[in-house]
C-alpha cells in the first residue's frame, strides 16, 4: 500500500553477508539509514516516513497517523479547544513489540497498569456501596475500603497476567482510542521523522562510532538525549514487524519477540 503511494529509492546492501563483523554491519546500517533520511528531504515533505522492508501497515494506518498528527503532535486539546503543541520533538515510532509492552518494562507502563487496577477496584466498591451496604447499615465503612484494597491487588496482578499488550489492541476499535506515549530505544521498524529535524539527526548519527550492543536505535534515542527533545511511540502499533531473519546478527529470531 505504501509503495503505491510514495516515492521508492533504494540502496545497495550488504548486511546479509556472513563475512562482514558485527561493527561493520552496523556502520553500514548507519550510512543505509543518513542515506534514506537524506535523500527524502529532496522531496520537499513535511514529514518522512522510514520504513523498513520487514514492516507492513495496518488497516486504517493513513487515517490514524493522520489523527495523531491533528490531535497529539501538532495541537493537542486542552480546556475545550484545541491549541499549538510548541514541545519540540524529534521523531515518532510507529511500532513497538507486544513482548517489550509489558507493564514493568516502562515506567509510564506501569503507570497504565495502576490505572486499570484502580478503575477495575472503583468499580467494584462502588457496586458493593451501593446495592449491598446501603441496604445493610450496620456494616462498617471500612469493608468498602477493605473491598477496595483487596480489588486493586486482584485487578492489578489479574491486568498483569493478561498482558498490557492484549489491553493495548483494544484500542484498535476506533481511531479516537489511538494515543501516544514517551517513546524508548527500542525498536524502529518504521519512524516518521519531522522533516525540519532531520539535518540534526543524519549529523549525529554520522559523528557517532556504532559498536555492539549500540544499533541504530539506542543511537536515535542517545540523540534525543543530547538535543533535549522528546520521541514519542505510537499505540496500538500502526505497523507490524514481520522480520523472521536478523541481518545485523546473521540468524533466525523468534516470531514472537516482534
Amino acid at each position: 500500500m505504501v509503495t503505491k503511494s510514495a516515492p521508492n529509492v533504494e540502496s545497495e546492501l550488504t548486511l546479509h553477508r556472513k563475512d562482514i563483523g558485527l561493527r561493520a554491519r552496523l556502520s553500514k546500517e548507519k550510512e543505509d539509514y543518513v542515506f534514506c533520511l537524506n535523500y527524502s528531504r529532496s522531496y520537499n515533505s513535511k514529514y518522512v516516513l522510514l520504513v523498513q522492508d520487514d514492516a507492513i501497515p495496518e488497516d486504517g494506518f493513513y487515517e490514524r497517523l493522520n489523527y495523531l498528527l491533528e490531535n497529539k503532535l501538532e495541537r493537542r486539546y486542552v480546556q475545550g479547544r484545541f491549541i499549538s503543541n510548541r514541545g519540540e520533538w524529534a521523531f515518532l515510532k510507529l511500532n513497538f513489540p507486544d513482548p517489550l509492552a509489558a507493564f514493568p518494562r516502562h515506567w509510564w507502563f506501569v503507570c497504565e497498569g495502576i490505572a486499570i487496577a484502580a478503575f477495575a477496584a472503583g468499580i467494584v466498591a462502588n457496586v458493593y456501596e451501593t446495592f449491598y451496604r446501603r441496604k445493610h447499615r450496620e456494616l462498617s465503612v471500612k469493608w468498602t475500603y477493605f473491598i477496595l484494597l483487596v480489588g486493586f491487588l486482584y485487578f492489578g496482578i489479574a491486568s498483569h497476567l493478561i498482558g498490557r499488550q492484549y489491553f493495548i489492541h483494544l484500542r484498535e476499535k476506533s481511531n479516537y482510542f489511538y494515543d501516544i506515549r514517551p517513546g524508548t530505544s527500542c525498536c524502529i521498524p518504521a519512524v516518521l521523522y519531522p522533516s525540519a529535524i532531520i539535518p540534526n539527526i543524519t549529523n549525529y548519527l554520522l559523528m557517532t562510532n556504532l559498536a555492539s550492543p549500540y544499533p541504530v536505535d539506542f543511537a536515535l534515542a542517545d540523540f534525543v538525549t543530547f538535543a533535549k527533545m522528546q520521541q514519542y511511540i505510537t499505540f496500538p502499533n500502526l505497523f507490524s514487524h514481520i522480520g523472521l531473519f536478523s541481518s545485523l546478527h546473521v540468524s533466525t529470531v523468534g516470531s514472537v519477540q516482534f
